[in-house]
């Protein structure tokens, strides 16, 4: 059999070829030590012919070969939970440093350092919570003072900015959402499964119907529904809904009628977000939000800014914030009013909150629809056959 390789860093032993291994026996003065095995030259058998068996002894003892042993360098181990740790708060330290460098009196921004700070921090901050998720157990404690060092760094940097920029704090949170975690956004939000609109972080989810439910400053009742398929539609829609119905009843004395009881509507909008069948709201978005360069730019961090379900989610933030915004229309029938009267004031009351949806789809537009690849250029684009392109983003 061929000679064995030793483990590396270990001295070379050759075994004898015919005979079983021997334990050798102590060495003596008397008993002469072996030299190195030197490999046979010019036979092309490679020593297992019967001339260089012949020429062999038929034992060789075991031998160790001289000159020194060379060992590889090892190869460098995994980062351990203390490499990993060090890594946030190197971060939490980088995004504290920042916070007081722009915060300081002599802190600049202009247009191409918010563009690297904030596409860069953006980076840093998710890979960072990616790395306590996966290799730290999730770290409460360890992410909240992550999320404090960034919030603290964003807040510099955005009145900075917006200065810089000629624009409002509020609507540079707005334009930049994409890249700013949904939790450091002005007005901390979050994603729920299931529904498009994000939520703000006081609004809970209702467990058994997965609705969420909230008041405004003036006192309507905003409901949030889970997302549905709806199969009567070909393109994502996100609705307002206003209650419109008021059921009466009248008393007639003589020639009058009178409205005896109604039920008021209720001071309630809702908000749902529906897909067409095979459109999931994963699907890359093709106007609007999800096209923009700060959308694209935060996509390259997380592809969610890019879909429809953002752009979705958009139309139901631009909704949510009409609503706390601008009272819903109030209806103005009474009780005792002719049924003339009465039914006058429901068409106006109709009409009403028909210019009220009207309006705030409008407004939502103009935020959603009208920025990146705008939707009159993607229609212009994608025409359907039979149908003429209405344009919407006029100024």
């Amino acid at each position: 059999m061929p000679a064995l390789k030793a483990p590396q860093g270990q001295s070379t032993r050759i075994l004898a070829p015919t005979t079983p291994r021997q334990t050798p026996g102590p060495r003596t003065d008397a008993s002469p030590a072996t030299g190195p095995t030197v490999q046979r030259q010019g036979c092309a058998c490679g020593g297992g012919c019967q001339r260089c068996q012949s020429a062999s002894p038929a034992t060789l003892p075991i031998t160790q070969t001289a000159g020194p042993v060379i060992a590889r360098e090892p190869k460098p181990g995994a980062p351990t939970e203390k490499d990993h740790r060090d890594a946030v708060k190197a971060a939490i330290a980088a995004f504290t440093n920042a916070a007081t460098t722009i915060g300081s009196a002599q802190g600049k921004v202009d247009a191409a350092s918010f563009e690297t700070d904030i596409n860069g921090w953006y980076a840093k901050v998710t890979d960072t919570q990616k790395l306590i998720k996966d290799q730290l157990s999730g770290d409460t404690l360890l992410d909240r003072d992550l999320q404090a060092a960034y919030i603290s760094a964003i807040r510099a940097l955005m009145p900075k900015a917006a200065t810089a920029l000629s624009t409002t704090e509020d609507a540079l949170y707005g334009i930049n959402s994409a890249r700013i975690p949904m939790w450091a956004w002005r007005s901390a939000h979050r994603q729920e499964t299931g529904i498009s609109t994000p939520l703000d972080q006081g609004q809970a989810v209702d467990p058994l119907s997965g609705e969420v439910g909230f008041s405004t400053s003036s006192g309507t009742s905003v409901k949030i529904l889970t997302d549905m398929v709806d199969p009567s539609i070909t393109t994502p829609v996100t609705r307002l809904l206003i209650p419109v119905d008021i059921p009466f009843t009248t008393l007639i004395s003589g020639k009058t009628e009178t409205i005896d009881t109604f039920t008021a509507p209720a001071n309630l909008a809702t908000i749902q977000t529906a897909y067409p069948p095979g459109m999931p709201g994963s699907t890359t978005s093709g106007y609007g939000r999800g096209t923009t360069a700060e959308d694209i730019a935060g996509g390259k961090v997380n592809p969610a800014s890019t879909t429809l379900r953002w752009h979705e989610g958009n139309h139901g933030l631009d909704y949510v914030a009409y609503l706390k915004a601008n009272p819903l229309p109030t209806f103005n029938g009474t009780s005792g009013m002719t049924r003339r009267k009465f039914t006058d004031e429901i068409a106006t009351y109709k009409a009403a909150v028909k210019a009220y949806a009207a309006s705030a789809e409008k407004a939502s537009n103009k935020l959603t629809h009208c920025v990146g690849t705008t939707i009159d250029t993607y229609n212009q684009a994608h025409p359907v056959p039979g149908t003429k392109i209405k344009l919407e983003c006029t100024p």
